[in-house]
């Protein structure tokens, strides 16, 4: 018990104090765990000396690795690589710090990773479904702060490829599952979104969204002829809609 020092307190003794590591400490936080493609490691994120990294096993064995950052700056995402044998992440945004995505050979976790987006000014954001084998696909900008054009960037070697650029209006870029532009969503200078599909190198207009409406794009459909939107459009709800690319009809 610690003696009170306040005058309204004398004569009386108060508990001990907290210690602030009992608020801060997140030792035994775990979360995000994925499996790898070929079905036999598992990662997740882990605490490790006060920062978040990506933590992996080997399923049906004990022993844990972990992946060496060379930062204490938290990983805030992760995805595994198509061989199962690399994972790619980024850190969470520091201020004035460009984010990058970078790639961590698992057979050497205390290797420093790969850094696959040096040239990116200010963000670098991986594609959905944006992993293929021996690339991945991503928007990063270069010059531009709000310049966010698509890019192909070879897994191993780091060399990059423009697919389509941006003129600063395009929110989010869709691909298909063969990696192939299929279309964007741009903001117009009315302050509407207005989504457009890409055929044989021409845009084709299909549906604009008001202000008062919001939509994302989450991916395509298995037999590449629709999309599946979250969509307000007439509703008062976010709502999944599957929006055909060919009528342009929810």
């Amino acid at each position: 018990m610690a003696p009170a020092t306040h005058p309204g307190l004398s004569g009386t003794r108060l508990p001990e104090l907290i210690p602030r590591k009992n608020f801060m400490d997140h030792e035994d936080s775990t979360l995000n765990y994925k499996i790898s493609p070929d079905g036999k490691k598992l990662a997740w994120l882990g605490y490790h000396h006060h920062h978040f990294t990506i933590h992996f096993k080997t399923i049906g064995q004990d022993t844990v690795e972990r992946i060496h950052t060379h930062t204490w700056c938290h990983v805030s995402w992760f995805r595994w690589d198509s061989d199962s044998r690399h994972i790619f992440f980024s850190f969470e945004p520091v201020p004035r710090q460009p984010v990058h995505i970078y790639r961590s050979n698992l057979a050497r976790p205390a290797a420093r990773p790969v850094n696959l987006t040096p040239k990116a000014a200010s963000m670098a954001q991986l594609q959905p479904q944006g992993v293929f084998k021996k690339y991945i696909l991503l928007r990063q900008n270069k010059s531009r702060q709000n310049d966010h054009g698509l890019y192909r960037i070879d897994s191993e070697s780091g060399d990059e490829t423009l697919i389509a650029e941006s003129d600063e209006d395009v929110v989010q870029w869709i691909t298909g599952r063969n990696g192939d532009l299929v279309g964007c969503i741009r903001a117009l200078k009315t302050n509407e979104l207005q989504l457009e599909r890409f055929d044989k190198g021409v845009w084709h207009i299909l549906q604009t969204w008001t202000p008062e409406e919001n939509v994302t794009s989450i991916g395509l459909t298995p037999d590449n002829t629709g999309l599946w939107l979250l969509s307000n459009r007439g509703r008062r709800t976010m709502a999944l809609v599957r929006f055909d690319l060919s009528t342009g009809k929810e």
